[in-house]
């Protein structure tokens, strides 16, 4: 029976194609609390796992938060083995997807919008959706930022010029 496609797994897969967790394992690292809270609050809430299963190790500079679970494990790995086929065309489910990868690997700066690792798979799925990269770096930020937005946690903790509100 084939599970039906949901904007929460593609937003855990989109983390899962940044990271280099063991083989049965879903993780991610990271020091930003809220894309912490994120996860746990997906994992617990939408994916059913176990509170008990969720493992936290405190690293030097980030957290480590993986559980085991082989079903789910699988499931996610198929969205990533899959996402240059999945992820063509604009919707909330390749928002979601992308806006994992954010949120695993990107970065907001002076220098522009980047996602640490892009491997081809990763760029490929970009291009697809009309966001250029070179060497990590997003071209098109906002082209980005349009595709991201209400889904991304680092994007909501970033300012961004054009968001402020008129004083009076």
């Amino acid at each position: 029976m084939k599970t039906k496609l949901k904007p929460y797994i593609c937003y855990i897969a989109g983390m899962q194609s940044m990271s280099s967790e063991a083989h049965s394992a879903v993780g991610i690292r990271t020091s930003i609390s809220e894309i912490e809270e994120r996860f746990v609050e997906l994992c617990l809430k939408d994916l059913g796992v176990d509170p008990k299963r969720i493992i936290v190790e405190d690293e030097r500079v980030a957290r480590h938060i993986y559980f085991y679970h082989s079903g789910i494990c699988r499931r996610i790995r198929k969205v990533v083995d899959d996402s240059n086929k999945m992820f063509k065309y604009r919707n909330i489910f390749s928002s979601s997807y992308v806006a994992g990868m954010f949120d695993a690997a990107g970065r907001m700066d002076k220098k522009g919008i980047s996602i640490r690792g892009l491997g081809h798979k990763e760029e490929l799925v970009l291009e697809q959706l009309g966001i250029h990269t070179k060497g990590g770096f997003i071209l098109n930020p906002g082209s980005f930022i349009t595709l991201v937005r209400g889904f991304s946690v680092l994007l909501e903790l970033t300012h961004l010029p054009g968001n402020e509100r008129d004083p009076r």
